[in-house]
């Protein structure tokens, strides 16, 4: 086995390695903002539901 082709097979699995931390990476960050998103709509749900109340007792 020559230098150049060992050299070669580490540089193909580290770069395999980095796409798979990175593709699990913007997977992890696609879920959160999903999640946040999620929250953020039900919190603005309760939100304007509690305003709709606000205003029946007022009127």
């Amino acid at each position: 086995m020559t230098m150049s082709s060992k050299y070669s097979r580490k540089t193909a699995i580290s770069s395999i390695y980095i796409l798979t931390y990175l593709s699990l990476k913007l997977l992890s960050m696609f879920v959160r903002s999903l999640i946040d998103n999620e929250v953020y709509f039900t919190l603005s749900l309760m939100a304007f539901s509690n305003l709709i109340n606000w205003r029946n007792v007022i009127y």
